[in-house]
C-alpha cells in the first residue's frame, strides 16, 4: 500500500497555513494582552498614549494627573506584563512622597516609573 506524497504545493499551502495561524494569534494575543493592561489604568483615570504598534511593539507613555492610592497602583502591576514587547512609562504628574514613588517603581519594575516635577 503506497501513502500519497504532498506535492510541493501543498506543502507550500500547509506551511502558509500554519505560518498564517500564528500570525493571527500573535495579532490577537498582542492587542487583547495590551488592551486589557491598558484599560486597567484609564478606569483609574489614566491618559494613554502610544506610538508603534504590532509587530514591533510601541511606546507607550501612562499618565496620571490625579492622586491614586496603593491599592491602585498594586493594580497597575499587570503593565508589568507588557514590557517583554513595549516600552511603557508610568508617569505621575502630581505632588507625590518619595514613600509613594518608592513604592510604584517597586510594583511596577519592569516599568519606567516617574513623577513629573512642576517647573
Amino acid at each position: 500500500m503506497s501513502r500519497p506524497r504532498l506535492t510541493r504545493r501543498s506543502t507550500l499551502l500547509l506551511v502558509f497555513g500554519f505560518f498564517l495561524a500564528i500570525v493571527t494569534y500573535d495579532y490577537v494575543s498582542y492587542h487583547s494582552r495590551y488592551k486589557t493592561a491598558v484599560g486597567v489604568a484609564q478606569a483609574h483615570g489614566a491618559l494613554v498614549g502610544s506610538l508603534l504598534g504590532w509587530p514591533l511593539g510601541r511606546e507607550c507613555r501612562i499618565t496620571f494627573d490625579q492622586p491614586i492610592d496603593r491599592d491602585v497602583i498594586a493594580e497597575l502591576a499587570v503593565l508589568n506584563s507588557l514590557t517583554s514587547r513595549h516600552w511603557v512609562g508610568v508617569a505621575f504628574n502630581y505632588e507625590m512622597t518619595d514613600a509613594d514613588l518608592q513604592h510604584a517603581r517597586d510594583t511596577l519594575p519592569e516599568c519606567h516609573v516617574f513623577r513629573v516635577d512642576p517647573p
